[in-house]
């Protein structure tokens, strides 16, 4: 009897202890779906509306401009505010500013 009841405690353990691991291995495959998830919504790079390349598009955007034009608005966008300022106006408002500049 005694011997049976040893056999029986080992088996509970090795469930228990089994039961457990698989308990940790779910809860690390959970916490890794929920990274994943929080990823998903993520881009590598964030987007930034006033980048330069944003404002390069809203400029190419606008129609024929001179070259001098469009290399005095691209020295101007190195200024975030700048950069800012040009993507927040009306496409009115854009071409006046560049036949300011010239």
């Amino acid at each position: 009897m005694t011997m049976r009841r040893y056999q029986f405690t080992n088996a509970i353990r090795a469930f228990s202890k089994c039961s457990k691991l698989r308990l940790e291995a779910r809860l690390a495959m959970m916490k890794e779906k929920e990274r994943c998830k929080q990823q998903e919504g993520k881009s590598a790079i964030p987007y930034d509306e006033f980048s330069l390349p944003n404002c390069v598009i809203a400029l190419n955007n606008l129609g024929a401009i001179d070259d001098n034009t469009y290399r005095l608005a691209v020295d101007r966008f190195v200024s975030a505010d700048w950069r800012e300022i040009f993507v927040s106006m009306s496409n009115a408002r854009k071409k006046a500013w560049l036949d300011h500049l010239k």
